[in-house]
């Protein structure tokens, strides 16, 4: 199935990042109770997705004191050398946190609250193809094939050589910029950048026994955190053109339980979700009117530098599309009723879910160039610096979107006992 086809549940509530699919909040393992994971034969009051279901619901107090402290850690000293580096990546990462929990009021009132803190310093390694030195001052002749001039009907390029004064200057400012000198090999740039990532959560939980049949529970979760990463997943090999993404996530939910008989009860809940994703962030990238080009940015937010495609080498500047924006406000209500008669485990529900979600999607802000071995030369470096490139656009106008869903649901349900041996489970949603 698809990332979006599974369901994620946190105490009986949706638990889903809507834009990308996936959980949003990802509670420490100290602060779990139990978790279950439903695939295609779960009951219908997990439908509404075709893949799987998983239900995680968080610990609360118990009538005595109990607490933990730990912390995991890893770093580069037992590392082996990645191939591709000169020495050994770094890596220091910490993981920890604590929980406590005990009673307020003796059976009737009790806490639970945790802590996790994470950091990460990594190194990646990426290695990239650039011009060579030869190549930037215009002697091609180290290419496999003759350079072809195809403004001269394709005729080979005498000593495949091209003269500085056809260079845009421009154009020769930027590319040298952007694209080191091969220390691998003449043609091969490798280098070992360091990202990082820290990410914060806390959370807490009240459950209060009114009585002997009626139960509450109160539980709100926070977390926050960031990603430093110094090759986009979207854009260059090269090093320069760092992005960042910041993350945030609330969860609150409030549940009741109440026992009318031993054999009837009903659970109703209301929980509200915040996710806010600022993704892929240009951090520190020079603008394309910085690197002399005669235009600007079409966003804020995403302003960095335009995104170069040469055939037959990496590409350099920043990724095309993005930064991303988005949050993310979900409400709901649930309401169950169990009912356990005879032989038969019966079971009716409804729910409401209320989801806006507030979005800035970038689409090449900068501008995105491709040069290819078409025209005027058979080199995409030689084209890019006579400024000859076979496509450029850039996406200007406005990038925010603003998206309202509500849906609702009800089921019935039952599981009945034939025999001691067969069971036979149906119902509709």
């Amino acid at each position: 199935q698809r990332p979006e086809s599974n369901n994620y549940l946190l105490d009986g509530v949706e638990n889903i990042n809507r834009v990308d699919a996936g959980y949003a909040l990802k509670v420490p393992v100290d602060a779990i109770a139990e978790f279950r994971i439903l695939t295609h034969t779960s009951p219908p009051e997990y439908g509404g997705f075709t893949g799987s279901t998983t239900s995680v619901v968080t610990r609360g107090g118990s009538n005595e004191f109990h607490g933990t402290a730990y912390e995991f850690f890893r770093n580069d000293v037992m590392d082996a050398r990645n191939f591709f580096s000169k020495k050994i990546e770094p890596l220091k990462q910490n993981q920890f946190g604590a929980t406590a929990g005990g009673p307020v009021q003796k059976d009737r009132l009790f806490f639970f609250g945790y802590y996790e803190g994470y950091r990460n310093r990594q190194g990646l390694t990426q290695s990239a193809s650039v011009p060579t030195a030869a190549e930037r001052a215009g002697d091609f002749s180290g290419l496999p094939a003759p350079l072809r001039d195809f403004t001269q009907g394709g005729a080979v390029v005498p000593g495949a050589s091209i003269p500085e004064s056809r260079f845009n200057p421009v154009a020769v400012q930027i590319i040298n910029k952007l694209y080191p000198l091969g220390n691998t090999s003449p043609s091969v740039y490798t280098s070992t950048q360091v990202g990082s990532s820290d990410l914060d959560q806390a959370g807490g939980r009240v459950d209060f026994n009114r009585s002997a049949s009626d139960q509450f529970f109160l539980r709100y979760a926070y977390s926050s955190g960031y990603n430093l990463n110094p090759f986009s997943v979207r854009g260059s090999p090269l090093p320069g053109f760092p992005v960042r993404d910041d993350i945030t996530g609330h969860a609150a939910a409030l549940s009741n339980t109440h026992l009318f008989s031993p054999s009837l009860s009903n659970s109703v809940r209301l929980s509200f979700l915040r996710f806010s994703f600022n993704f892929d962030q240009r951090i520190g990238q020079a603008t394309p009117t910085e690197l002399g080009l005669e235009y600007a940015s079409t966003s804020a937010i995403g302003a960095g530098t335009p995104f170069f495609n040469l055939s037959g080498y990496s590409p350099a500047g920043g990724a095309i599309t993005g930064p991303r924006d988005t949050v993310q406000n979900t409400y709901e209500a649930d309401d169950g009723l169990a009912w356990f008669h005879n032989r038969h485990s019966i079971k009716f529900g409804g729910s409401f879910r209320r989801t806006q979600i507030n979005a800035l999607q970038a689409i090449a802000p900068n501008a995105f160039f491709v040069f290819s071995g078409t025209y005027p030369t058979s080199d995409a470096w030689a084209n890019r610096r006579l400024v000859r490139s076979v496509t450029c656009y850039q996406g200007i106008g406005q990038f925010n979107r603003g998206m309202r869903t509500w849906g609702t649901s009800a089921f019935a349900q039952d599981e009945g006992r034939v025999t001691n041996r067969l069971t036979v489970n149906y119902g509709v949603r």
